[in-house]
């Protein structure tokens, strides 16, 4: 599985004739999730209009083949007629038939970036030549269902297990004697995925918890210097009384939320080609 940005225009139906042919419209920018025929069925994913991939779909060798559209893509892109189901998109140089919709709440599996339209990985070859057979492309993500009775760890230590043998059959070629000394350290693993993927949240999950557990340190030693404020300023209140202390927790919350929404608000509102153009 893997997200790419592809350009792509949608076809429009001439009312002269009986087919229905492509006009030239501006390409629009939207994120393709390619993978293989069995990810929806894997992931219990319904078709919401038409159908969804099957292994006919995805076959090596073949011409293009159909797609499928994500629920916001077929609000968006077609209004969501019916309709839809059954006209083409032209993916790059390429044209696919539209053969389902998926349901609204399907976003994908990678947090924070949305698909719009899921081709199948063959599909992949058509703008990357030889892809399929190149040991040296790291492109995909591998997603699974455990099977029943079966734990993450035992998955784990499975795939741990078995990494001696895959590695070495997907030695990559042209690779100098020192990267490849490195990638046959690497193992294979299993992770948590039930809230999604994120390559971002890998690399900064732990020093996350940690501001995390700063700010928490910092809050309270603030809420007890305060409550001690307070409590030379007004009488019959010690530091130490969980009202005291439950009140400026809540303010020092209050100003730390308006402080952090404040500067993110401002951000959300700027358009993300408009901050790129002036990097």
């Amino acid at each position: 599985m893997t997200n790419d940005e592809i350009r792509m225009t949608k076809e429009t139906r001439n009312p002269k004739h009986e087919h229905s042919i492509l006009h030239a419209p501006a390409a629009v920018r939207s994120f393709a999730l390619r993978h293989s025929f069995d990810l929806f069925s894997v992931l219990g994913v319904a078709p919401f209009r038409g159908r969804l991939f099957n292994a006919d779909d995805d076959r090596r060798g073949g011409g293009p083949s159909g797609v499928v559209i994500s629920y916001a893509f077929w609000q968006s892109e077609f209004g969501g007629q019916e309709s839809a189901v059954g006209k083409s998109l032209s993916l790059g140089d390429r044209v696919f038939q539209v053969i389902g919709v998926t349901p609204p709440a399907f976003f994908g599996l990678e947090v924070g970036r949305n698909f719009d339209v899921a081709v199948p990985v063959c599909a992949r070859a058509f703008w990357w030549e030889k892809v399929l057979d190149r040991a040296d492309a790291w492109w995909l993500t591998v997603t699974g269902r455990l099977k029943a009775g079966t734990t993450l760890a035992q998955a784990a230590q499975y795939l741990n297990a078995v990494s001696p043998g895959v590695i070495e059959a997907t030695l990559p070629t042209g690779y100098d004697p020192g990267s490849v000394d490195t990638y046959r350290k690497f193992r294979l693993s299993a992770f948590p995925a039930g809230t999604g993927v994120s390559q971002l949240r890998s690399d900064y999950e732990m020093s996350l918890w940690l501001l995390l557990g700063i700010t928490g340190s910092v809050l309270a030693i603030a809420c007890v210097n305060l409550a001690r404020f307070l409590a030379g300023l007004l009488f019959d209140l010690k530091p130490t009384d969980p009202p005291t202390l439950l009140v400026t927790s809540m303010l020092l919350v209050a100003v730390a939320a308006l402080g952090s929404w404040l500067p993110a608000h401002r951000a959300a509102r700027v358009q993300p080609m408009e901050a790129l153009r002036y990097e």
